[in-house]
């Protein structure tokens, strides 16, 4: 079906407004009968970038229909079961990695893909009834199949059967796919294209569709109302120019500093232990309480990964960092720390609702005041 997507786009010191107006495509290599899903949860799994790694040995067994199903029960409460079959179908393939069981192994060693592993089943009940206690922007009807290991979760509604990417500290929701088969055959695709890759940093990274527009060796056309065709994976899309906007960049030296940049005022009393991680960053690492915010899927993604892809957390815990993901001063080199799971999900509360109530957008300053 056809989809439209925005995309707004920094390039040559010129911002333009891309809109996807087609997407389609099939896959190149893998053949109709090995493209179902426990074909591409094999390849993923038996790919060079994941074979005899963490993430390929600690998966457990096949859980059989019964177990599932009964394992599933308690996040099944007023729950239209109509999609609970294609959730089964997964974990009858593997029942993920029991981070509890994991040892030492930091998150990036259990990646199956960039920034996630694969959760067992048991724990991603007992994550989903968690976050629905806990997390404002949690549904009741999402359960966690893959984790970050530092609060961020691709989810599966039990009730459509679509695939979100949550990001919980920021409580970001971003719809990835239209079924838990469509995501995995994907990132099979994007395994077998070379789109999924270890980066400079040792970390597993991915080129998704912002970074494609936003690459300056693409050739794309420079005009108002010119189109080009983009593969994105196995998927064409066919990107329409509708409005371009000159602009020069902003950097930290020329904020102007008679303009009041908003005050980011963070409740202390519901989560010491963030704050006083936000302490240690600016006292001691001195990091900058100036901060630009970013809204880029991609680009929150690789912060957050390049901040907390190798800290082990206890149960229970997941990995805060300051400066955070969501702003271009995130990522490598961020102060981090391990607090309890409530805390940054009280923290993204926060800063979501604090970027709401001024209205802050793309490369929008503000000011992080002392907690």
């Amino acid at each position: 079906m056809a989809r439209c997507d925005i995309v707004i786009a920094c390039l040559f010191s010129t911002v333009f407004l891309l809109v996807d107006i087609t997407s389609g495509g099939q896959s190149n290599e893998l053949t109709v009968e090995e493209d179902g899903m426990k074909a591409s949860l094999k390849f993923i799994i038996n790919h060079p970038l994941n074979k005899n790694r963490p993430a390929s040995f600690l998966l457990g067994s096949p859980l059989t229909y019964e177990e599932a199903f009964f394992t599933l029960q308690p996040a099944l409460d007023k729950i239209d079961r109509l999609h609970v079959e294609q959730i089964i179908q997964l974990y009858e393939y593997t029942d993920g990695i029991n981070s509890s069981l994991a040892g030492d192994f930091p998150p990036n060693d259990l990646w199956l893909i960039p920034g996630y592993y694969l959760m067992s089943l048991k724990e991603a009940v007992d994550t989903a009834l968690t976050m629905r206690r806990v997390s404002a922007v949690w549904n009741s009807s999402w359960l966690p199949v893959f984790s970050s290991g530092a609060g961020d979760f691709i989810v599966f509604d039990l009730n459509n059967g679509r695939i979100f990417e949550i990001v919980a500290k920021e409580s970001l929701v971003w719809e990835v796919a239209a079924n838990i088969e469509e995501f995995v055959r994907q990132s099979a695709h994007n395994l077998q294209s070379g789109m999924i890759f270890i980066g400079e940093d040792g970390l597993m990274d991915e080129t998704i569709a912002d970074d494609r527009v936003l690459n300056k060796e693409d050739p794309i056309v420079q005009k108002t109302g010119e189109r080009f065709s983009l593969q994105i994976g196995h998927i064409f899309h066919r990107i329409y120019i509708a409005r371009s906007v000159e602009t020069r960049p902003v950097s930290e030296t020329n904020i102007d500093k008679d303009v009041a940049q908003p005050r980011l005022v963070f409740n202390c009393g519901n989560m010491p232990n963030v704050c006083a991680n936000i302490r240690n960053a600016i006292n001691n690492n001195r990091k900058t309480r100036n901060l630009q915010r970013i809204t880029s899927r991609s680009q929150i993604r690789r912060n957050r990964r390049a901040s907390c892809g190798r800290l082990r957390c206890p149960r229970g815990q997941s990995c805060d960092e300051y400066p955070f993901a969501s702003t271009s001063q995130g990522g490598r080199g961020a102060t981090i720390r391990c607090v309890p799971a409530a805390e940054n999900n009280s923290q993204g509360g926060q800063l979501n609702g604090f970027y709401r109530r001024y209205r802050l957008g793309n490369n929008s300053w503000f000011r992080q005041t002392y907690p």
